[in-house]
């Protein structure tokens, strides 16, 4: 949590800091397992004067989610290859609040794979009571850091994803 000074009402102001899913997990009280994490919301999360979060602590939450994917899934598979990705575009649909308290399941599929990029959803659902609250797609763009470029990852990495493509959600050919 950082202090970000005064907000206007007077009273001083904190900002989500678990931007890393290390930051998270020190944080405690979190719960990974395969195909994502849960979290209870913490007052910490909330701006002042709010008592649900803002998207930008969901996005934050859905990047922890990313980066667990990302080491449970991905790495294993990476062969030791120098591999990173970056995020193409994010989107978002939010369609019930998630209050202060809420035990949330932060979930991720892959729902698309290319060469050289995958699409991921993310849902976000409360568990008492069970309840949708957000839905967000990102496509992630292999990226050899070594090289500062664009990259195919290695082909196990490929040939994982491929095979964890949600059945639930065909592939769209048009993306991405």
């Amino acid at each position: 949590m950082v202090n970000t000074g005064d907000d206007s009402t007077g009273k001083t102001t904190t900002m989500m800091q678990p931007t890393t899913l290390e930051r998270l997990l020190a944080e405690g009280g979190v719960r990974c397992f395969a195909g994502g994490l849960e979290v209870e919301v913490r007052r910490a999360w909330i701006v002042a004067g709010e008592d649900r979060l803002a998207y930008t602590a969901i996005v934050r939450l859905v990047e922890c989610c990313r980066e667990w994917h990302w080491q449970s899934d991905i790495l294993p598979h990476a062969g030791g290859a120098p591999l990173d990705s970056i995020t193409k575009s994010l989107s978002g649909e939010f369609v019930h609040p998630i209050a202060l308290g809420s035990l949330l399941r932060i979930t991720h599929q892959v729902i698309d794979a290319r060469p050289r990029s995958y699409r991921l959803r993310f849902e976000l659902t409360t568990l008492q009571p069970e309840q949708l609250c957000a839905t967000l797609e990102m496509v992630s763009v292999f990226y050899d850091p070594a090289r500062e470029a664009v990259a195919e990852p290695p082909p196990a990495v490929v040939a994982y994803l491929r095979s964890h493509i949600s059945p639930a959600q065909p592939a769209d050919n048009d993306n991405p």
